[in-house]
């Protein structure tokens, strides 16, 4: 579970609190010679630490999780998805076609010049359903990246 950052401002503030009973404790059983009060001060400096072990924890393990990262999942800004044609088709085949064109848009965002993609997301459009004016708007998406798509999809 991730800490926000008001748990966080809580967990300060009540790390210094106790903190600095602690601290006042211990100096005043010091100062006095009286023992109890020192063995006291363990409850607070206890209780503070408390507070303060998951936020120093994060901020301590942040730089080795983050180079453990970068070696194991490298992201990259030319990081995109696997192309995978596969999976809208499977879903036509079954009838899925919401889910087919959501796979199609998907590919067109990674892949803009996947004229299959093209051909299968206007196909959905127009024949299943029937929406020729989002049809149209891909048809003309496809043109403007200067690709050719078959006349067949073109038709009406």
């Amino acid at each position: 579970m991730e800490s926000s950052p008001q748990r966080l401002f809580w967990r300060v503030i009540l790390g210094v609190a106790f903190g600095s009973l602690a601290f006042w404790l211990f100096k005043k059983g010091w100062d006095e010679e009286k023992t109890g009060l020192l063995a006291l001060a363990l409850l607070p400096a206890f209780i503070s630490g408390g507070f303060f072990v998951k936020p120093i924890g994060i901020i301590l393990t942040a730089p080795l999780f983050a180079f453990v990262d970068s070696v194991v999942f490298p992201k990259t800004r030319s990081n995109k998805p696997t192309l995978n044609l596969k999976l809208p088709r499977h879903y036509c085949r079954q009838s899925r076609y919401l889910e087919a064109l959501e796979e199609y848009e998907i590919i067109l965002k990674h892949y803009p010049d996947e004229i299959e993609a093209y051909a299968g997301a206007i196909w959905i459009h127009r024949e299943v359903l029937n929406d020729e004016n989002a049809a149209a708007a891909l048809a003309q998406r496809a043109r403007k990246r200067h690709l050719i798509l078959e006349p067949f999809v073109l038709e009406a």
